[in-house]
């Protein structure tokens, strides 16, 4: 991923540098074009070429980041296979579970007290190194719009809950709050089998289904 990432910053800078030749050889091979023509046609040229450069200098970061972003997308697709980029961009996304703020350990957890506290995670796994259309891809929902998280995940109890979700972006969580707990009392947290595979849990918890019951204990 760290040589990805190397080769953005590369294609990022050739593609700035080719800009700027651009600008450069336009206006050398205009100035020679017309250099027999009169001055006024000259001139004419020479102002729209000025416009030109005032309206690349005028550009937003973010749009240069998309010119920069769109080229880099296209050098990564001649080089690498769909299959590749596709586990390139997973790898810039990680998943976690956790249980009043602890990861989940067990298809059966036992807890204590009478509030308890369910979290999914998803947050981009460090720095981006892969074009915003292709790293978009590594979500679980990919860039579906009507593919929602929150519908990976689902919690099922006897009383009221709360559920929140709150997205910043790089990082989203859905937290379940549950109130009013008693002793023995079962709460089943199903989750989609994507999700699952998404973070191993049938290899890291021995998970056989696709539910995590939590039990209060005391």
């Amino acid at each position: 991923m760290e040589e990805i990432r190397k080769l953005r910053v590369k294609f990022i800078g050739v593609c700035i540098i080719l800009v700027i030749s651009l600008i450069i050889n336009l206006f050398l091979t205009t100035a020679y074009a017309n250099k027999d023509k009169n001055q006024k046609t000259l001139a004419k040229t020479l102002k729209k070429i000025e416009g030109d450069y005032d309206k690349l200098n005028n550009m937003s970061q973010e749009e240069i980041e998309k010119v920069c972003d769109l080229y880099y997308e296209n050098k990564l697709k001649r080089i690498l296979s769909e299959e590749d980029l596709g586990f390139l961009a997973q790898m810039q996304w990680e998943y976690e579970l956790l249980i009043n703020e602890v990861p989940v350990t067990s298809p059966i957890e036992y807890v204590k007290g009478d509030n308890l506290k369910v979290t999914l995670i998803e947050r981009r796994n460090g720095e981006d190194a892969l074009p915003k259309s292709i790293s978009e891809n590594g979500r679980i929902t990919g860039t579906d719009e009507n593919d929602k998280l929150e519908d990976y995940i689902n919690a099922e109890f006897h009383n009221e809950f709360d559920k929140e979700l709150i997205d910043e972006g790089n990082e989203k969580k859905i937290t379940f709050n549950f109130s009013n707990i008693k002793k023995g009392d079962v709460i089943t947290i199903r989750l989609n089998p994507v999700l699952i595979e998404r973070m191993m849990l049938y290899e890291r918890i021995n998970l056989k289904d696709d539910k995590i019951e939590l039990i209060k204990s005391k």
